[in-house]
């Protein structure tokens, strides 16, 4: 049997789990982000698996993110129906899947219906629900930005 060898396009990094597209330099809204993820071939990430968890927190740190209070957005959303989170790409309810929520999250609110991933506080990347219109937020998290993160399989 021969290895087949992947490649991402050129700007996308390869990680076990497939291609991914770091976006941390311009904030973003969860609306602009899935936007600008289909506009790269791609979407909005959708964390299904604690080895994808972990490789793309793992890659965050990597690229330097993690300390200049960038938060990425996932591809996790309440807005079709209050309180039944599902992901954005695939359709698929996250109930009964991977999460990576902290106690007490995401907070039964009309208001915050996109997911993003935490880092404020020393929280280690656990998702945390917010108003999916927030680029920045700086009454809750002054020099904090939300942006795109995206994703593509490898044979996309």
């Amino acid at each position: 049997h021969s290895k087949t060898s992947f490649s991402c396009s050129s700007n996308w990094t390869l990680l076990s789990t497939g291609c991914y597209l770091f976006l941390g330099n311009e904030p973003r809204t969860w609306f602009e982000s899935r936007t600008k993820c289909e506009e790269m071939g791609g979407y909005m990430v959708e964390l299904d698996s604690l080895e994808e968890n972990e490789a793309v927190t793992a890659e965050i740190k990597q690229q330097g993110w993690s300390g200049h209070s960038v938060e990425f957005w996932l591809g996790l959303t309440d807005l079709q129906e209050e309180g039944v989170w599902r992901w954005d790409h695939t359709g698929k309810e996250m109930e009964g899947g991977f999460t990576n929520w902290p106690h007490g999250v995401p907070t039964p609110s009309q208001e915050e219906d996109c997911v993003h991933m935490s880092s404020y506080g020393g929280n280690n990347f656990v998702w945390n629900d917010l108003p999916c219109g927030v680029a920045r937020l700086s009454s809750y998290a002054p020099g904090y930005t939300w942006n795109a993160l995206c994703e593509k399989y490898l044979y996309d």
